[in-house]
């Protein structure tokens, strides 16, 4: 039978060390963002992937034909 200091060495040996909660977020939706993680600075914020390409696609307009060709003579 194991000793109970046995058992936390043991627990201690085979439990994987807890990543450290970063300080660093997406100014969007909050999720936390870790060394070596892409991310996108638009307008002064720190957007993860998945914000950056909604804001991106809350960008898109039509070219008109007055902004193509300019006004007719």
């Amino acid at each position: 039978m194991m000793e109970s200091w046995q058992r936390d060495l043991d627990k201690w040996l085979t439990t994987p060390p807890e990543e450290p909660e970063s300080r660093f977020y997406c100014d969007h939706c909050g999720e936390p963002m870790f060394p070596e993680e892409k991310y996108y600075k638009i307008e002064d914020e720190n957007l993860c992937p998945d914000c950056a390409r909604t804001w991106l696609d809350d960008q898109w307009h039509f070219v008109t034909e007055e902004m193509a060709y300019g006004e007719e003579q």
